[in-house]
C-alpha cells in the first residue's frame, strides 16, 4: 500500500521538532547526493565530447551570446 500525501502529514505532525530536523536533514543530503550524481555524469558526458572532438569555438559562442540581445540573433554555433 503506497502511503499518501495526508498520510505524510499525519505522520509528521507526530515528531519532535528534532525529529523533523532530522528528517529533513535527511532529504537535503539525499538531494544533495542526486545533484552530485548528475554533476559526475554531464561533467563526464561534457569529456566524452571533447575526446570526441566536438567542440564549439570560445569565438563562435561569444559571438553568438553577443547576438542574444540585437535585432538580429545569430544562429547556435555548431
Amino acid at each position: 500500500m503506497m502511503m499518501t500525501i495526508a498520510d505524510i502529514q499525519a505522520g509528521l505532525k507526530l515528531l519532535s521538532i528534532e525529529e523533523k530536523q532530522r528528517v529533513l536533514a535527511l532529504l537535503l543530503n539525499d538531494l544533495a547526493g542526486d545533484d552530485e550524481a548528475l554533476k559526475a555524469k554531464l561533467t563526464q558526458e561534457a569529456l566524452d565530447d571533447v575526446t570526441a572532438g566536438r567542440l564549439i569555438a570560445h569565438d563562435d559562442v561569444k559571438t553568438w551570446a553577443d547576438s542574444l540581445e540585437t535585432d538580429h540573433p545569430r544562429p547556435l554555433p555548431r
